[in-house]
């Protein structure tokens, strides 16, 4: 046998791997722009949404000033007009006698006080038993501040009711009604201290004459 004659080697053909099919980036890019499309119109609303609710917000605060405005407006045209119908300041300074004709009693005012005024609020009716009130100031404060006037929410030098009927003996009762200043025939008279301060332009002196004011209540008598 020749060497000629060794087997010839086989060499076997490996089978070609399948081609993968390449993967398509056309619908990714189509899911991406459909996602920022999304994505941008629904800032573009949220955008839209705010500034809707922060217009109509700005147009009813607007709405509101502008009504609170007018009622301010309202009111301080009302308080002039009332004004000089509803306080009545003393005369007789002579004596410093105040007369509250509503309540049908005069007061002799202390110094400190001769410039005092008043204004009527009206009558009130509870179970037959009627009330009629004024509130007390003076001159001096209403011109500091309109707020400390007369007819303002706390009236610099209290109240002065006039009540039909015998003052009350019972001590709750007396809470409601206010101190007595005097007991006439059928009505007595009741004052009530003012419940706050009514301006921080009121002088620190004002104390004083409160107290001056309320002691000065002794001289209270009727109207001939």
């Amino acid at each position: 046998m020749y060497e000629d004659d060794k087997p010839l080697v086989q060499y076997t053909s490996q089978p070609t791997p399948p081609v993968q099919p390449k993967k398509s980036r056309k619908g990714l890019k189509v899911t991406g722009i459909v996602f920022l499309v999304l994505l941008l119109l629904g800032a573009s609303g949220f955008s839209a949404y705010t500034w809707m609710q922060n217009t109509q917000l700005k147009t009813d605060l607007s709405s509101r000033n502008t009504k609170i405005d007018d009622l301010n407006k309202q009111v301080a045209k009302l308080t002039a007009d009332d004004k000089t119908a509803s306080q009545t300041q003393q005369t007789d300074t002579t004596s410093n006698t105040l007369k509250i004709a509503e309540l049908g009693i005069s007061i002799t005012l202390p110094d400190a006080a001769k410039d005092a005024t008043y204004s009527y609020t009206g009558k009130t009716s509870t179970s037959g038993v009627d009330t009629s009130t004024v509130s007390i100031s003076t001159k001096t404060l209403t011109d500091l501040d309109s707020a400390c006037s007369s007819f303002g929410i706390a009236p610099a030098l209290g109240a002065l009711n006039k009540v039909t009927g015998q003052y009350p003996k019972d001590a709750n009762a007396q809470t409601t009604s206010g101190t007595l200043v005097k007991q006439f025939s059928g009505y007595y008279i009741s004052y009530g201290s003012p419940q706050s301060v009514c301006s921080a332009k009121q002088p620190t002196n004002f104390t004083d004459t409160l107290l001056k004011f309320k002691t000065a209540l002794s001289s209270v008598k009727e109207l001939n």
